[in-house]
Formats: structure tokens, sequence, C-alpha cells
């Protein structure tokens, strides 16, 4: 539901679905007429929408899935420029600036700087400071990038690291995950398949994220498969991905994928029982409903 709020110098003039304002530990409900102060950050949850009226009387729509800092927004100096993500659900005015490395290939363009120090991107992406803090290596800039909807940048990290005879199992696997994806994100599933063969068949990775990362991976395989028609060995790599991550996201897609080739397989009861673990991932239950509903008679 939509709710209209006050004018302000700077405030919250509409809003739709989840949206929060404040920080992270610190998030709470907009509520009618309270201005928006520099220091706050507004959260959009997947599939929310804000308006924001700035001080010299013009609008800004933001939508989720996104956190974007007020200063961001008010500094008129400044171009603040959308993820491609929130390009394509906002009705925002931006534009790129030409030295963007947009269409760059692997490993062009990159810096020989420190990794933390690197701004290889004359582009600012909402959202990109909160993302800059929390990586520390090329295989975490690689993540954030893709997060970031930004595939050259991700494909630019992640091939630094694929490059590197140095790098640890566990980056060198993330970084080949990342190009997969980004392969995927380009419907080029054959080259994303070869990346998640790449991602798979090197040396063990080792940590206390390996099995979730490998679950990541042999799900991320899965997908190209069923894109090639190979559902069997889809079907053995979401298996595999929903017993080394028995918990959570990973494991709720497995099973979704798991029961949408059941159904494939006219074998509704089997569809159904991987259906059932769900609950907790209104998404994916509404479209596991929906292809039941489809499937019946």
């Amino acid at each position: 539901m939509i709710a209209l709020l006050l004018a302000a110098a700077c405030a919250l003039t509409a809003f739709d679905g989840d949206v929060k304002v404040g920080h992270a530990g610190d998030w709470k409900k907009p509520s009618a007429g309270v201005p928006l102060s520099g220091d706050a950050q507004i959260s959009l949850a997947l599939g929310a929408h804000a308006t924001v009226k700035l001080p010299d009387g013009s609008t800004r729509v933001l939508a989720g899935r996104a956190v974007v800092p007020v200063k961001r927004l008010l500094e008129v100096s400044s171009k603040v420029l959308l993820s491609e993500a929130v390009r394509r659900e906002t009705f925002a005015d931006f534009s790129k600036d030409a030295a963007t490395t947009e269409t760059a290939t692997r490993g062009a363009g990159v810096g020989a700087e420190p990794v933390a120090m690197r701004r290889r991107r004359t582009v600012t992406f909402m959202g990109e400071e909160e993302e800059q803090a929390r990586a520390s290596s090329d295989a975490d800039f690689a993540e954030s990038r893709l997060r970031l909807s930004d595939p050259a940048g991700a494909i630019d990290y992640a091939w630094l690291v694929v490059a590197d005879p140095d790098s640890a199992p566990l980056d060198r696997m993330r970084a080949h995950v990342v190009l997969g994806r980004a392969a995927i994100d380009d419907a080029l599933p054959e080259q994303a398949l070869a990346e998640f063969e790449w991602a798979l068949s090197g040396a063990p990775a080792t940590g206390s994220h390996a099995d979730d990362l490998r679950a990541d991976a042999l799900l991320q395989r899965g997908q190209a498969r069923m894109q090639l028609g190979s559902d069997d060995a889809a079907r053995t790599d979401f298996e595999e991905a929903a017993r080394l991550a028995p918990h959570g996201a990973t494991a709720a897609h497995a099973q979704f994928f798991l029961g949408a080739l059941a159904l494939a397989r006219s074998e509704p009861d089997e569809a159904k029982r991987r259906f059932a673990s769900l609950s907790a991932f209104p998404e994916l239950a509404g479209a596991a409903a929906e292809l039941m509903s489809a499937a019946s008679p």
C-alpha cells in the first residue's frame, strides 16, 4: 500500500513495499512528515519502490533491491548513477560517464595499485560504498560487482583471480562461479556450464564456507544444464547441492528445481514433496504453487 508523506527539504513523498530508513542495525519504517537526514540510508527490498523529493524540488524514484545513502542524493555536484538492476525498475533520470569500463573484456583496464585502493570505474553505483567497505580481495570485489549488477567489473576482478596461479582454491572457485553467473545473465549457458565445471573440478576448497560455495556452484551448474536440456545431470547437481547445504536459500532453490523436474517427469507427488519444504521462502512457494496449478488436469 502506498504511503503518502508530507513534503520536506528531502523526504519520501511516496513508497510502496518493504521500505526502511536508517542504517545497518537500526532500520525503521518511515513515518509521515519526518525529513531524511543526510547520514540516513534508504533500504528497499525486492519489489519495493520509493519516491524521494530533493531540496531543489526534483524527485527521484528508487527501486529494490537497493540500499541508497541519502547523502548521495544530496550531492548535486556529482553524478548519481544507478545499477543495472535498479535502472530496469526505476523511472529515475540518469546518465553514464563515457569513460565507463562497462564493455571491458577479461583483465582489461585493471590497475596495478593494491586491490583495496582500486577505483577503476568512473561510474558511481548506488550502494557501491557499502559494498566496497566489505570487500578486501579480488574475489570479494568480483562478487560485489555482480551484486551491483556490474558484470563487466565482476568479470575483470574474477579474471584476476583465475589468472593468478597463487590464488587460493576457495577464491578460484568463487571467481569461476562469478564468471558463470555473468555468462548466464548474457544467455550463454554453454560458457556458463564450462565456468561451473572449472569451479567444481579445481583443487579442493577448504574453510568454513567451502561446502556452501560448492553447493551454490552445483545449483548454478544444475540450472545451466537444465537450459541445455540435460535434466538428469541437473537433478544430480540439485540433489548434491541440497545435501551439502541442507538449510537456507541454496537448499530451497535446489528443492524448487527438483520439484519442477519432477513435474516435467509427470510425478506430481514427488513435486509436492519437494515443494513442501519452501514455506519459509514465499516467492519460491508461490512459484511452486503456480507450477502445481498449471500441471493439474
